[in-house]
């Protein structure tokens, strides 16, 4: 049965607010009963937040196809009043904790997908993720090891990227019908687009996603561990020809960026979509194709990307409830910063995270205001504060809603959200009053060392 989608609001109505709507069960049960409940048939929790007319999803694991279907009358519910059927469902385990759960998913996706005129056009990829809080003890498995098992999501991802490319092909195909026959500045531009239509379009990767989806059938159905690893072998083969594919589609981009900026196709106001979407994809698949096979979690900066990529091209996500919900916190920040910057600008700021992040908090540990890089710097800062906002309006209450996750004395706090944070935040101390207090520390360098003793107590409270 489906379950209604009854909406809330959270956080002070004088502040910016974001509407949450929460599954609850058929008889308006309060909510806790129905996250603790245990109906195999339904989704454990569901959060769908809307703001400026786009809409961001949390969920939890799609172990079983009823659970799948659930998931796509729950978004068909909450964005009845858009065109858009696209979304994309995505994961952040780590492969060597819950690759089998990745597999689920995969298949449950991809059979949903294969019904006849299915209601939403449905990718997944698994971006590993440790959670805010993890356990303080020493991984025993080698770090060749770790990096080979981190490989299995890059080949199981390139499925999705390639889908990705052949999302803005019909953009590209009107574009070209508007080069003119004497322009001749524009001949070579023309060329190389035309060149990645052909790519996403051919039958070499047609049929290559065709054959990974049968390998996808055979393995769910074989009868014996013989036939399995067979048909897994099969898949992975099939995978890492997509990989190639994935790196052709990359220099092509790379090749139509070039020569729009050898002809300033930039000032033309027909080819700024175009731009911004290839220059997202060149950061988004960059980051799959060339360096993610050497980084055991996904860097946050990805996900502020991908977002801006699912923004711009009216596609839904779904991110599994990591711990503390951070990464749902973080992409509703990145739809309400672009409302305040120009995309172009986030693109740049979001691509060249790392650099923008230690002038920032140098800043701060000189209490300097900055000159030349004054915007990106306006970005960060705003971006982390959204961040920051968001967990305490939406994060903190969900907590209080959603099955909490008991956190151990052995565990602390993840360094990769470190520079996603403000270093000051309005904190409610033990007398209950609200007074803003540091919240992570800095080298002299601006390497965040940490949070600090006030600032951990109470991230453990929001998150």
């Amino acid at each position: 049965m489906l379950h209604e989608f009854a909406p809330l609001k959270i956080g002070d109505e004088n502040q910016e607010t974001v509407l949450i709507a929460v599954g609850m069960d058929a008889s308006a049960k309060p909510v806790r009963d129905f996250f603790n409940s245990n109906n195999a048939s339904s989704l454990p929790y569901f959060f769908a937040a809307s703001f400026n007319k786009s809409f961001f999803f949390t969920t939890g694991e799609l172990l079983t196809p009823e659970k799948g279907k659930n998931l796509v009358q729950y978004v068909r519910l909450a964005t009845k009043s858009t065109a858009y059927r696209r979304l994309t469902f995505i994961e952040l385990h780590q492969a060597e904790a819950s690759w089998q759960s990745v597999c689920t998913s995969h298949y449950i996706l991809t059979d949903l997908q294969s019904h006849p005129k299915p209601e939403f056009e449905l990718l997944h990829l698994n971006l590993p993720l440790a959670p805010f809080f993890i356990p303080d003890k020493q991984e025993t498995r080698l770090p060749k090891t770790l990096k080979t098992l981190r490989s299995l999501s890059i080949l199981l991802n390139m499925e999705a990227w390639v889908i990705y490319c052949s999302w803005i092909t019909p953009e590209i195909k009107t574009l070209l019908t508007s080069f003119k026959v004497e322009a001749a500045e524009d001949f070579r531009l023309e060329a190389k687009l035309q060149d990645f239509v052909h790519e996403t379009e051919s039958d070499f990767l047609q049929n290559l996603l065709k054959k990974i989806n049968e390998c996808l059938y055979a393995r769910e159905k074989a009868k014996s561990t013989t036939d399995q690893i067979l048909v897994e072998k099969q898949l992975v083969t099939a995978r890492l020809e997509l990989l190639q594919q994935t790196q052709v589609l990359l220099e092509r981009i790379k090749a139509c960026l070039y020569n729009i900026e050898v002809i300033n196709a930039a000032s033309r106001s027909e080819f700024t979509h175009l731009i911004k979407n290839f220059r997202l994809l060149k950061a988004i698949l960059a980051e799959q194709v060339d360096d993610a096979s050497t980084n055991l979690q996904t860097n946050l900066k990805f996900f502020a990307l991908l977002e801006l990529f699912h923004q711009t091209n009216g596609i839904f996500c779904c991110t599994t409830f990591a711990q503390g919900n951070f990464i749902f916190c973080l992409r509703i920040a990145v739809g309400q910063i672009q409302t305040l910057f120009d995309t172009s600008d986030l693109i740049d700021v979001f691509s060249q995270w790392d650099q923008h992040i230690e002038q920032v908090n140098l800043a701060i540990i000189h209490q300097k205001k900055t000159g030349t890089l004054k915007k990106h710097i306006q970005i960060v800062k705003k971006f982390r504060e959204l961040i920051y906002k968001n967990l305490i309006n939406i994060s903190q209450p969900l907590k209080k809603i959603a099955p909490e996750m008991p956190l151990n004395q052995d565990e602390v706090t993840n360094p990769l959200f470190y520079n996603f944070l403000p270093d000051h935040g309005v904190i409610l101390n033990e007398e209950g009053e609200w007074k803003k207090q540091k919240i992570v520390e800095y080298d002299a360098a601006g390497k965040p060392l940490g949070y600090t003793r006030k600032g951990l107590n109470w991230l453990k409270k929001i998150i």
